[in-house]
């Protein structure tokens, strides 16, 4: 066996994240789809269509096998597809960043609205700031930088030399100053004055433009206008004439363009303004959107539908570029012109650009693009927030055996008990093997079934198959009750030793309870149940406040339904309330009175209140209702005309109690202070 040093072991050093480029899509799809049709006749899929074998089965209804992995439903993942679209779109998520540039850019150099001074210096200031040289520093070698580049390099140089032989030398500069002076130069450098940019305003999936007469003179020129690419008069920028000026001011001022954008660093690619816009499309696998089936009939998936449109776009547009003749053009291409607005074929085709960019959108996102809004959720709507793939199914999952409620306060109840709802314990269920010791009773709660409290609502049998308990079927209740015992003869193995019934959750069974956030060890505690029949929320003791930090303002609280033996165990000799006495912060005592307890107290013990017997004993041996020797009592205050005990005499009998024999009795002096208004 080797040692621990010839163990391989990986160090993550950097995360970071960039856009796949084209290459990489070619590389990660199996087949480009071509086809807008998902099913023949016959109800077979279609050989590049969107439903396309290669990207895996859609259902395992069929049994049918993936031709990229030969594998089933159940085994194949999925593989992705892809889609080459005629014109390059605006990438959804970059709109605003491409709005941002193309009103910076100059129309005529395509150079940032900036002396090159400023240029130089906001790119120095930058580099000297992300390398982690304070504002002195950064303004000194700014300077040099902008008189004599090759001396500021050295500096540079020689101050990391520096830091590496100093290791006790720290930044000045925190990585969020960092980030604040960076978008202070942003701002700053955006605020000088542009005389020759274009104003924009993205509306319904288009850029539109405000200073028209400036959009003639740099896109409609004769050439263009003659071979039908542009109109004379063009109120909009065309992705084409984007995705153009943003090259050029690549070329132009790259450098700043990196500073602005470190997204642009990432990108390996010729011009890496390109991934601001989308040329090919990832086509997700049918397994994760399927058809439904409603009332006999086939209802395709949302983001099937745009796929089929974006097909569809993609084809005409294909058409448009190739042949502008009318009588060259089919009938169905024909008819769909019609359709659409437009009365020259250069406006038809940029109002299908504009359809087909709605589409892509409700794609990625479904919030951009609402008036050709189609599917209700995009990529985006089905990662993010609450109900998101990460935040629903990864950060916090949906668990079985539990439930959640407002907490309510209860006096009565012991400092490890929790008051649960009827409705809660009717739901919930505890699995129980069927022995000789405890079948009379099963057969009871099996007999009563799942509405009649306390009842049974499955009864699973050897082989592992679960009988569901029919509210409205006397009959099976008093079959299955009977055979319990009996054991099941078949050929079939055995999973089970014996039967078991799950019962309803019943008085004296130790749940979980948690509030968030669980902030330390005592967050989540054992409490021993009992059931309120007339409640409809989880009714706590004061006491416990202070572990779960909460009060009786609308706090809700969890609850866990421990499912075996071990964890029961561990509930009740572990983690129970009687056995967290001190918090694990700075060794306070963790259980303590709060609200209504303290004003109870006070009313209990102030002058001149006084009990007779029977409220005595009575409040003394619910306090002492766990004590397991003779429980000593103080003689009355008052004997006569009645004997009376005194508020603070309560308080000392239970107190004598508590205290060993053996042991003198504690005396308690306290010190505070009272904040008087």
């Amino acid at each position: 066996m080797g040692s621990l040093k010839q163990i391989p072991h990986t160090r993550i050093e950097n995360l970071s994240f960039r856009l796949y480029s084209e290459e990489e899509i070619d590389k990660i799809s199996v087949i480009h789809i071509t086809k807008d049709e998902s099913f023949n006749s016959l109800g077979h899929y279609f050989d590049k269509g969107i439903y396309d074998l290669h990207m895996g089965p859609m259902t395992s209804h069929d049994n049918d096998l993936c031709k990229t992995c030969n594998s089933s439903y159940f085994y194949c993942s999925g593989h992705f597809g892809h889609l080459k679209l005629p014109s390059p779109v605006y990438h959804p998520f970059f709109i605003d960043v491409l709005k941002e540039i193309l009103q910076r850019v100059c129309t005529y150099c395509y150079r940032f609205q900036a002396s090159a001074k400023r240029g130089v210096e906001f790119f120095y200031e930058t580099k000297f700031l992300n390398a982690g040289f304070d504002k002195v520093e950064v303004s000194t070698l700014v300077q040099k930088a902008v008189n004599d580049p090759t001396e500021a390099a050295e500096s540079m140089l020689d101050e990391e030399d520096e830091e590496e032989n100093d290791r006790s030398r720290k930044k000045t500069t925190s990585v969020n100053e960092i980030g604040t002076i960076i978008s202070e130069l942003e701002k700053e450098f955006s605020k000088i004055k542009k005389t020759r940019v274009l104003r924009l305003r993205y509306q319904d999936t288009k850029f539109l433009i405000k200073n028209v007469k400036k959009s003639e003179s740099i896109f409609a020129t004769e050439e263009k206008v003659l071979q039908g690419l542009v109109s004379l008069t063009q109120p909009y920028l065309t992705t084409e004439q984007a995705m153009e000026m943003l090259r050029n001011c690549y070329k132009s001022d790259g450098r700043i363009l990196k500073c602005l954008y470190p997204v642009l660093c990432s990108s390996n690619i010729d011009n890496p303004t390109d991934i601001f816009f989308l040329k090919k499309l990832l086509v997700i696998p049918p397994k994760y959107r399927p058809c439904n089936t409603v009332h006999g009939r086939m209802i395709e998936n949302e983001m099937s539908v745009l796929y089929k449109y974006i097909i569809k776009w993609s084809k005409c547009l294909r058409f448009l570029k190739s042949s502008t003749e009318e009588s060259e053009m089919p009938e169905a291409l024909k008819f769909l012109l019609k359709e659409l607005k437009g009365d020259t074929i250069v406006e038809k085709r940029f109002n299908i650009m504009c359809l087909l960019q709605g589409s892509v959108d409700n794609i990625l996102d479904s919030e951009i693009n609402k008036l050709n809004r189609v599917a209700q959720k995009g990529i985006r709507q089905v990662i993010e927030k609450k109900f998101g793939l990460f935040r629903r199914n990864l950060m916090g999952k949906r668990v079985n055996y539990s439930a959640r409620s407002v907490a309510a306060p209860d006096p009565m109840l012991g400092v490890d008990e929790v008051g649960v709802p009827l409705d809660f314990a009717m739901k919930l269920s505890y699995p129980v093997p069927v022995t000789p010791w405890n079948v009379s009773k099963l057969r009871k709660l099996v007999q009563n079934g799942p509405t009649c409290f306390p009842g049974a609502l499955i009864v699973e049998d050897e082989e592992g198959r679960k009988i569901t308990l029919k509210a409205d079927d006397v009959k099976q209740r008093i079959a299955i009750s009977k055979s319990l015992l009996t054991r099941t003869e078949s050929c079939v193995k055995k999973v089970n030793a014996t039967k078991i019934v799950y019962r309803h959750l019943d008085n004296g069974d130790y749940v979980l309870m948690n509030r968030q956030p669980t902030l330390h060890k005592p967050s989540i505690q054992a409490h021993k149940v009992r059931v309120m029949p007339k409640d409809r929320v989880l009714r706590m003791p004061y006491a416990n406040c202070k572990a779960y930090n909460a009060d009786f303002d609308g706090d809700e609280l969890n609850l866990h339904f421990s499912q075996n033996e071990m964890a029961r165990s561990e509930a009740q000799h572990i983690i129970t309330t009687q056995n967290q006495y001190l918090t694990p912060k700075d060794g306070s005592p963790l259980a303590g009175l709060i609200q209504d307890c303290i004003v109870a107290s006070v009313m209990l013990t102030v002058r001149g209140k006084f009990f007779n017997k029977e409220d005595y004993q009575q409040l003394v041996y619910i306090a002492l209702s766990d004590l397991n020797r003779k429980i000593r009592l103080l003689k009355p205050a008052i004997l006569k005309p009645q004997q009376l005990w005194s508020g603070k005499q309560i308080i000392s009998t239970i107190l004598l109690n508590l205290i060993p024999e053996a042991l003198a009795k504690p005396t308690f002096n306290f010190k505070t202070t009272v904040k008087v208004e």
